[in-house]
């Protein structure tokens, strides 16, 4: 077995589902079904899962399996880290994960600053839904995550952006007006397992600043997925619209006006950098979660 079919199984353990472990390893149904029977047949046969009543299950051999490909991807990726210390500080890799928004609009001047500094050290960049950004953390396939909400993790992680929901308009902003106005809604792509970021979508929080404040149900005449759409189609007029403030350069020119709750608390979202600790031990990323932590430290 190799690196590629630990994953598999680790996926498949975790998805309890073909359809959802073939989405996350970016390949077909039938491609999964096929190397998990080819990984079958190398063990002699193993019979690694089956199916009751329409669910997935794991046989006594197949939980064996994942836990043996869970330490053996952790051993191998411990190897990894020894051998690439022996290259020295200026050298080495490193895999980041970010949140769509932070990799936008926040990361690209950290990486340069970064560069700067360690040119030899190459960076591997990956974006997607915090949710998933922490999921390839915990499956070691990236290094350092930059995750937004409030997600539970075991791991180290330092406080990097506070960042407020703000009301984007053509003109001037009243409050009070809003539930008569025009609303270009944004709203971020759910994930196929939207129960992950439940209690930490901006969606909810958006939406539990309205319900405080309004009884009318907001005008919605258009929705997108996208930030950057969302400001176009305010830049044309088409009504307001709630989105990041983090979305906000210096290039656009909005009215804005951040969401406070009746109590006056400022309503915003946390970006943290998750990592562990024993990742610390390798130079090219102590290196970078020192830079970042200098950049971030005096701004917060």
């Amino acid at each position: 077995m190799n690196e590629q079919d630990f994953l598999l199984l680790i996926t498949i353990y975790q998805e309890q589902n073909m359809t959802r472990a073939a989405e996350k390893l970016h390949i077909s149904q039938p491609t999964l079904t096929y190397r998990l029977k080819q990984i079958e047949q190398r063990l002699e046969g193993t019979k690694i899962i089956y199916t009751n009543r329409k669910q997935l299950m794991f046989t006594p051999e197949g939980e064996y399996l994942v836990q043996f490909a869970k330490k053996s991807l952790t051993d191998l990726y411990e190897l990894k880290l020894t051998l690439q210390n022996f290259r020295g500080l200026n050298y080495g890799s490193l895999k980041i994960g970010a949140s769509n928004n932070f990799s936008i609009y926040k990361l690209p001047p950290i990486v340069k600053s970064f560069l700067n500094y360690y040119p030899n050290i190459q960076l591997d960049i990956r974006s997607g839904w915090s949710a998933e950004i922490l999921q390839m953390l915990e499956k070691k396939q990236i290094d350092i995550g930059f995750i937004t909400g409030d997600y539970n993790w075991a791991g180290e992680k330092t406080l990097v952006n506070h960042d407020p929901l703000t009301i984007i308009n053509n003109s001037y902003i009243d409050v009070e007006k809003l539930p008569s106005m025009p609303k270009i809604n944004y709203k971020p792509k759910k994930l196929y397992r939207a129960s992950l970021e439940l209690k930490n979508t901006f969606t909810q929080l958006e939406n539990n600043w309205w319900a405080e404040r309004f009884e009318k149900e907001p005008n919605i005449v258009t929705e997108v997925d996208k930030v950057e759409t969302c400001k176009k189609m305010v830049e044309q007029d088409l009504g307001y619209s709630i989105i990041p403030s983090s979305c906000i350069t210096e290039r656009d020119r909005f009215y804005t006006k951040n969401l406070i709750s009746l109590g006056g608390v400022p309503l915003n979202r946390k970006t943290h950098m998750f990592y562990n600790k024993n990742l610390l031990k390798r130079l090219p990323t102590k290196s970078f979660i020192s830079h970042v932590k200098n950049l971030f430290t005096n701004s917060l």
